[in-house]
């Protein structure tokens, strides 16, 4: 996959907590952000949540298609985690929103390794917001376009300029990739 259809985030934790508490609440933390299918054994945990067909339909980004791989060592009496999430971004236009959901998913976790605290209610809550946003800037969108191709139609159609109506609706389509190209860019970026 190109570097535009995937995030990785990296990251290495060292914990007070022993080894074991530090797995429970790990697992814990992952299954209040809805991650279900936790496969466990002694040093590591992974995950799956999503698809990349779900991607192109879901506005909630915690449900983006995504791979969590996490390993444990001990340490005397205290544990480290490290590992990464992979976040497949495939049919989406992200925004810094969403950006700053996986941000904080990191910070949270980090201060879960760390201190034994976790917000993960801020976190839901948060997508949930971004969800309601981002719906909200689709609708506008669709509203737009409909709204602009049938004022073109209906002058196409009052001034018997019919030729306009293929061009008009190019017009719309390539608003909307436009749209997607300028967000990638601006991803990337913020990436780099």
């Amino acid at each position: 996959m190109s570097n535009q259809e995937i995030i990785e985030y990296e990251f290495d934790y060292k914990s007070s907590i022993s080894l074991f508490d530090l797995k429970l609440l790990v697992i814990s933390f992952l299954k209040d952000l809805g991650y279900s299918k936790i496969v466990e054994n002694d040093f590591n945990i992974k995950s799956k949540r999503g698809s990349v067909f779900q991607n192109g339909f879901t506005f909630n980004p915690l449900k983006w298609k995504n791979d969590v791989e996490l390993y444990f060592e001990s340490v005397d009496n205290s544990a480290r985690v490290h590992g990464k999430f992979k976040i497949n971004i495939k049919k989406q236009i992200v925004t810094q929103k969403e950006i700053s959901i996986w941000n904080q998913v990191l910070n949270d976790l980090e201060n879960l390794v760390i201190n034994g605290n976790s917000n993960s209610t801020n976190i839901i809550n948060q997508s949930l917001d971004v969800k309601k946003r981002n719906i909200k800037l689709v609708l506008w969108s669709v509203f737009g376009a409909i709204l602009g191709g049938a004022i073109s139609t209906y002058l196409a159609v009052s001034f018997d300029l019919l030729i306009l109506i293929p061009v008009i609706t190019i017009a719309c389509s390539l608003t909307f990739l436009m749209i997607g190209m300028r967000r990638n860019n601006v991803l990337q970026q913020n990436l780099l």
